[in-house]
């Protein structure tokens, strides 16, 4: 016969709760470190060449333990702009990790794509470099061209960028 153990919570060496089980079973960790294990929240991040005028800027993300995802962009409106490229992002929620020890050579992959207002999407690249909370080089992935106030397209209202990274944290 099977054993059942009924626990609501499990405490750590410290005295305080490290575990949690609701009546519905959900597991909720409590703490991993210093800051908490899941924690999900939002950021405005800021485009370089771009200016929002009546569109917007959003950017939401989810960290489990030291994993976090972000998706970030922008809807362009009627009094937005672009000039020059669109070459970084800054002010993701926390900072990368170091990847390649003594180097600046590592960085995490950014996915995105532009919809033109309905009619068509193209897929964008880009990157997090280690030790950063920015993103840089926003190119089409088709040639590798920058991200601009032409290409891949001529932007306007009801355009969108939307991008997303998952990189790993050490911050609290």
């Amino acid at each position: 016969m099977a054993s059942i153990l009924n626990v609501d919570q499990i405490n750590n060496a410290a005295g305080t709760t490290a575990l949690s089980i609701d009546s519905s079973g959900n597991v909720a960790l409590s703490q991993v470190g210093t800051g908490a294990f899941y924690r999900t929240g939002t950021f405005t991040p800021t485009f370089t060449n771009f200016t929002v005028g009546n569109g917007s800027v959003y950017g939401r993300y989810i960290r489990i333990g030291d994993i976090v995802t972000c998706w970030f962009g922008f809807e362009f409106g009627s009094t937005s702009s672009v000039t020059g490229n669109l070459q970084a992002v800054s002010g993701m929620p926390f900072t990368s990790v170091e990847l390649v020890s003594g180097s600046s050579n590592g960085y995490f992959p950014v996915d995105g794509v532009v919809w033109n207002n309905g009619s068509g999407w193209h897929s964008i690249q880009a990157k997090m470099n280690e030790n950063a909370t920015d993103i840089v080089w926003l190119q089409r992935r088709t040639d590798d061209s920058n991200v601009n106030a032409t290409n891949p397209i001529t932007w306007a209202s009801g355009d969108t960028l939307n991008l997303t990274v998952t990189y790993e944290t050490d911050d609290a």
